[in-house]
C-alpha cells in the first residue's frame, strides 16, 4: 500500500518534455523584461562580438586565464558562416543549440521522478535559459561538462577510467578556458579520497559525515592559503582579495570577516559554503531572488539526499558527486555574488544530473 503510494506522487519525464518549451519561452520573457537591465544590458557578450565579427581565430592554452575570452571568441567565430552579427543573433542561435542539447541529456532521465525532482528539472530549464544560453562563457562550460557526462555514461570504459578521464577533461578546461579550474582538478581528487576511502566505510552515513566532508576542504583551504603565501604569493593575493573584498553587488558573496588570517579566513570560508548552499539570506530581496534560492535549496537536498546514499549508490553517480562537491568548494573561493554562483553552477547540470541519480543508470554495479 505504501509502495503505491509513493508510486501515485512520481511524476513521468514525459511531461517535462511536454511543458518545456513553455518554460524556455517565459524564461526569456523574463530575461529580457525583468532582469533586462541586469543580464542583456549588461551582457558580456557585447564585449565579444566585435572580436567575433572581425574574424578574431586565435586558439589558446594557457595557465594565466587569458584562455577564456580568447578561446570563447575564436569558438563562437566557428558560426560566422550562419550570417549571425549580433548579441542577440548569436543568443537565439545558442539558445536553440544548447537546448537542443540539454534535451538530449533529459532524453537520459530515469522514466519517473519525484515531486520534488520534476520541480528541480524545470527550474534548471529556466535558469540556463534566463542566465547561461547567451552569449558568453557558460555555454563552452556546459560543453565540458557534458563531455564529462559521456564518459561517466560509456559502457565501453572501465570504471575507475572514467574518473580518470574526467579529470584530464578538467584539466584540459583548466588550460583552455578557466585556469583556476585546476583547483577542481584537486579537489575532485580530494574529494574522492575522503568521501570513498573514510565516509563510505561508515556503517551509516549521516549529517555528521557532511559536517567531516566541510571540515575537511575546511582545512584544505587552510593548508592551500599557508602555502600560496609561502610559494605563489599572486595566487595567495587572489585568494584574499575575494575574500575580503566588497562587490557591492546585492547578492555580494564576500566574506563576513574578511581577514586574512588563515584560521579565521577559514571560519569564513566554510561559512561561505553553508550560505551558498543555504541561500536563505536572499529570500528578503524579492520574488526573483525567492525563486533563485528554492532552486537552490532543492539542489542542495537531491545532493544531500545522493550523499546519505553513497554506499549504494553506482561508481558514475558517485564520481559525479565527487566531482561536483569538487566544484562546489573551489567556487567558494572564487565566486564574488550570488548571481555568478548561479550561472556556473547551473552550467553544471550535465554532471548535476548524474550525481543526484536523475538519470537512467544501467550500471547497477554498488559502491561498496
Amino acid at each position: 500500500m505504501e509502495e503505491n503510494k509513493k508510486l501515485k506522487k512520481q511524476i513521468n519525464t514525459i511531461t517535462i518534455f511536454w511543458v518545456y518549451f513553455i518554460i524556455v519561452i517565459i524564461a526569456k520573457i523574463i530575461r529580457h523584461t525583468i532582469l533586462k537591465s541586469t543580464l542583456v544590458d549588461a551582457s558580456v557578450g557585447d564585449g565579444y562580438i566585435n572580436s567575433i565579427n572581425s574574424g578574431f581565430r586565435k586558439f589558446t592554452i594557457s595557465f594565466t586565464g587569458e584562455a577564456a575570452g580568447y578561446n570563447t571568441i575564436s569558438f563562437f567565430g566557428l558560426f560566422r558562416f550562419l550570417g549571425l552579427a549580433t548579441t542577440f543573433d548569436y543568443e537565439i542561435f545558442i539558445t536553440i543549440l544548447w537546448n537542443f542539447l540539454l534535451l538530449l541529456l533529459f532524453s537520459k532521465l530515469k522514466n519517473k521522478v519525484s515531486l520534488l525532482e520534476f520541480i528541480f528539472l524545470c527550474m534548471s530549464v529556466a535558469v540556463l535559459n534566463i542566465w547561461n544560453f547567451c552569449l558568453a562563457k557558460e555555454p563552452i562550460q556546459i560543453l565540458y561538462f557534458t563531455l564529462i557526462f559521456y564518459i561517466l555514461m560509456s559502457k565501453k570504459l572501465k570504471n575507475k577510467s572514467k574518473f580518470v578521464l574526467s579529470l584530464i577533461v578538467i584539466f584540459f578546461s583548466c588550460i583552455t578556458y578557466r585556469n583556476y579550474y585546476i583547483l577542481i582538478f584537486l579537489f575532485s581528487i580530494c574529494s574522492y579520497f575522503i568521501i570513498d576511502k573514510f565516509i563510505v566505510k561508515c556503517n551509516k552515513i549521516g549529517f555528521k559525515d557532511i559536517i567531516k566532508v566541510i571540515l575537511s576542504f575546511g582545512i584544505i583551504y587552510m593548508l592551500l592559503i599557508i602555502f600560496s603565501k609561502k610559494y605563489f604569493l599572486d595566487y595567495y593575493n587572489q585568494f584574499m582579495n575575494l575574500n575580503t573584498s566588497v562587490t557591492g553587488a546585492k547578492t555580494d558573496l564576500g566574506g563576513i570577516f574578511r581577514s586574512t588570517n588563515p584560521i579565521i579566513a577559514t571560519i569564513d570560508y566554510i561559512i561561505l559554503i553553508i550560505r551558498m548552499l543555504f541561500p536563505v539570506e536572499l529570500m528578503h530581496f524579492g520574488l526573483s531572488y525567492i525563486i533563485y534560492a528554492a532552486y537552490q535549496i532543492i539542489l542542495t537536498m537531491l545532493l544531500f539526499k545522493s550523499f546519505k546514499n553513497v554506499k549504494n549508490n553506482s561508481y558514475i553517480e558517485n564520481f559525479a558527486l565527487y566531482i561536483f562537491i569538487g566544484f562546489l568548494f573551489v567556487s567558494g573561493i572564487f565566486e564574488p555574488d550570488f548571481g555568478s554562483w548561479i550561472r556556473h553552477e547551473a552550467a553544471t547540470i550535465p554532471i548535476i544530473l548524474i550525481a543526484t541519480r536523475l538519470i537512467r543508470n544501467d550500471e547497477r554495479k554498488i559502491c561498496t
